[in-house]
Order: C-alpha cells, then sequence, then structure tokens
C-alpha cells in the first residue's frame, strides 16, 4: 500500500459516522417545528417524545448577556414587534409570546434559556447547537453553561456559518466536534463545486469536523465525495421532503435536519 493511500485511510476512518447504523441521523430543525413553534421548549419535548435522534438549536444573545434560544435576530417574524434580540434583556424578552405566530393553540409559549434546554435535554439525544453571528461574547457565554451540564462530546455539534466564531468555539471547547455551515445554493454546478471547494478549505484551516450543506443536490455524488476525501462528516438542512431525504439517504449523508424529522422517519421506515 502505498503512504498517500494509507494516509487517506486513516482520514476517512477519522470521520467516523454520526449514525452507529446504515441510516442517517434524523434532526428535529429547531425541535419538531413544523408542528410546534420553532425553538420553543414545546417543539423541542415534541421531537423527545417522538423520539427523532435529536435536536437543531439557535443561539444568541440578549442585551444582559444571556444566552437565549432564537433564529432571528430581530422579534418580526416571531412576534411582530420591531426589536433586535441584542438590544432586548431577558427578562423582556420573557414577556414576548413566542408561539401565537404558530396558531392560536400555542398563544403564551415562552422564550427559552439555553440552560434550560440543556437542563431538560436528554442524554441520549443529539444536540446540533448553532452559534449565530460573529461576536466571540456568544461562545464566552455558551462556554461555562457548556461544562455546567456536560453533555457527551459525542452528542454534540457545535454549528456556524462564520468561520472565525466556529475556529474560537474550537478553542474554547476543544471536546466538541464543529461542522461548517454552507449553502451550495449556486446557478450553475461549477459554481457549487467552487464554493464547497472554498468552504473545505476553510474547515480545514479552523479544524473542523465536518460539514454542514445546505442546497446539496441529492444526487450531487461528487460533492459528497469531495466532502469524504477531506476526512469530514456530512449532514444536509433543511429537508422535508421524504423523496428527497432517501436520496440523501443512498448518497450517504451522517444526518438530515428536518423540520419534521418524525414525519420522514415514518416515511422512510416506517416507523412511528
Amino acid at each position: 500500500m502505498h503512504l498517500e493511500t494509507f494516509i487517506m485511510g486513516m482520514f476517512l476512518t477519522a470521520a467516523i459516522p454520526l449514525s452507529a447504523t446504515e441510516h442517517p441521523l434524523l434532526i428535529s430543525h429547531r425541535g419538531e417545528s413544523h408542528d410546534a413553534p420553532e425553538n420553543t421548549m414545546r417543539a423541542f419535548r415534541l421531537a423527545w417524545d417522538r423520539n427523532t435522534d435529536g435536536i437543531e438549536c439557535d443561539l444568541q444573545l440578549s442585551a444582559d448577556d444571556q444566552v437565549i434560544v432564537v433564529h432571528d435576530g430581530n422579534l418580526k417574524r416571531i412576534a411582530n414587534i420591531e426589536r433586535n434580540i441584542r438590544d432586548t434583556t431577558a427578562a423582556e424578552l420573557e414577556k414576548v409570546d413566542f408561539g401565537r405566530h404558530k396558531g392560536s393553540e400555542f398563544a403564551g409559549e415562552k422564550m427559552l434559556r439555553f440552560e434550560d434546554l440543556l437542563a431538560a435535554a436528554p442524554k441520549d439525544k443529539y444536540l446540533f447547537i448553532e452559534l449565530k453571528g460573529s461576536d466571540p461574547a456568544l461562545v464566552d457565554a455558551v462556554t461555562p453553561i457548556m461544562k455546567k451540564y456536560a453533555p457527551s462530546p459525542d452528542r454534540v455539534r457545535l454549528i456556524a456559518f462564520n468561520a472565525p466564531l466556529l475556529e474560537y468555539a474550537g478553542k474554547c471547547m476543544p471536546q466538541y466536534r464543529r461542522s461548517l455551515l454552507l449553502s451550495l445554493k449556486a446557478k450553475t454546478p461549477d459554481e457549487r463545486r467552487a464554493l464547497l471547494e472554498r468552504g473545505l478549505d476553510t474547515a480545514r484551516k479552523i479544524g473542523a469536523s465536518g460539514m454542514d450543506l445546505g442546497a446539496l443536490p441529492p444526487d450531487d455524488q461528487e460533492s459528497v465525495a469531495a466532502v469524504r476525501r477531506a476526512g469530514l462528516e456530512l449532514q444536509v438542512w433543511t429537508i422535508d421532503d421524504p423523496d428527497a431525504a432517501q436520496r440523501y439517504r443512498q448518497l450517504g449523508v451522517d444526518a438530515i435536519t428536518s423540520n419534521r424529522a418524525a414525519f420522514l422517519r415514518e416515511k422512510m421506515y416506517g416507523k412511528n
């Protein structure tokens, strides 16, 4: 065996799939957000009750540096309030209705603090934790919370679009694997290939262990092969169509993030 082939084999072996079986993990995007208000305890508990493989959540800082589970940088879409999360204290955010936008039956659903989410999370479920924005203060605030609740390293993936932030997270929380978020939305295959090449180069530079790709065509074997050659895990988002999910499974992705992960499991495998 040539040395180059041996070394490449070691890298590929190091990229241990997230799932212990041939099936990709099905991760509930912001909880089971198709059926409950996103990033709320209700959505996360629904994911756990439905026994999906894990959840994805989004983290931001409030005005008083509390770690809040919320996706948008403002309250417009969630509560029709023209105010930024970073300009609002946690106490003020707790007074905002985070559920009514999903339906009157969810009225009164409260903002969720990251600490409360970790306290409630089952130990055997995966946590895909997205660090929003670019402010290292978020990582500084998240680190002691992670230390306090100490979720198992093999059950956690820290994910972010911002490479410097993800690199900093690796320095503060080296026990957890990190995946670089990247959208492959492009007009041509050549543009998509260039996007991925830049992303893989960035992932290598910051020591990431995976790529979490959006807009990856479910027949793009070339891109999947490129990620595997780099020795990285591969996750995809946000997939709600069962046929597409089956095709991603055939491509060999490690995890599929979906707004309706339990629905995908039922359609893909016939399991409730």
